[in-house]
């Protein structure tokens, strides 16, 4: 029997059937390399959701054995280790005295501008100020 189908069609399957299987050996390694990128996210956050859960199971176990001690409402008891507060002048025995620096000046205030029309040293103008309720007389 001979075939009489076209050799141009066959050539053009086998084309297209080639086509297909590389997409699809593309989209079959994406797959995969997707699907093992969001397993080692997963396991990623097991982890982290493990160490969390262990933090907070230690948390737990502290607070219950604060809630059992008999000093835990005691503040005295709860104070915190603090570093030495005390002003040192001078050298205090093996300790050298750190030399600081001197505190800074304070700034200097300007002068008000002075009237050409009024001496220096003229009393200021006493001109009635609506919001200065001590100069009204409210007996009137």
């Amino acid at each position: 029997m001979t075939s009489n189908v076209d050799p141009r069609l066959v050539e053009r399957l086998a084309e297209t059937r080639s086509r297909v299987h590389a997409a699809s050996a593309t989209i079959s390694e994406r797959a995969a390399a997707t699907s093992r990128e969001l397993a080692e996210r997963a396991e990623e956050r097991r982890r982290a959701n493990e160490t969390h859960s262990k933090e907070l199971d230690e948390r737990a176990a502290e607070r219950a054995e604060a809630k059992d001690d008999p000093n835990a409402g005691n503040q005295w008891m709860q104070r915190a280790e603090t570093k030495d507060t005390t002003f040192r002048f001078g050298a205090d025995g093996d300790e050298p005295a750190t030399e600081s620096a001197p505190p800074p000046s304070p700034p200097a205030r300007p002068e008000p501008p002075v009237r050409r029309s009024q001496g220096r040293h003229a009393r200021p103008d006493d001109t009635f100020d609506d919001d200065d309720f001590s100069n009204n007389n409210w007996l009137r």
